[in-house]
This record gives structure tokens, sequence and C-alpha cells, in this order.
């Protein structure tokens, strides 16, 4: 499993490619499968996932479902 990192978030507001949303989305739906979140950081990526899952590139959206 990939850890989400600062550069991940840094690199995802340098370049919002489809690409590298996409690998955020992978990272953040494999943060959100391990359950070692609290309730207010599970809150937060559940809405960052929703917020993915409406994303217009198609290949940001089948990686969350494909994720989860």
């Amino acid at each position: 499993m990939s850890s989400l990192t600062v550069a991940d978030a840094n690199n995802l507001v340098l370049d919002p490619s489809s690409e590298n949303r996409e690998l955020t989305a992978i990272k953040i739906t494999e943060l959100f499968k391990s359950k070692a979140l609290d309730p207010t950081a599970t809150n937060m990526v559940e809405e960052i996932l929703r917020i993915f899952a409406h994303d217009a590139a198609i290949r940001v959206r089948k990686a969350v479902s494909q994720q989860l």
C-alpha cells in the first residue's frame, strides 16, 4: 500500500492532471480501506472520495470505483 504524503498533495496542486488525480484517488481509497483513521479523518476522506467519484475524468471515477 502506498501511503498518501504531503508531496502527493503538493504535486496535485501543482499538476492537477487527470493522471495525478487518479493516483491520489487510489492512495486515498487505500487509506480509507485501511480503517486506520479516526472518525473525523474518516469523514474528511469520505468527502474527498465523493468529490473524486464525481470527477470529470472517467479514469478518476473508475479508479475510485475499482478501489472501493
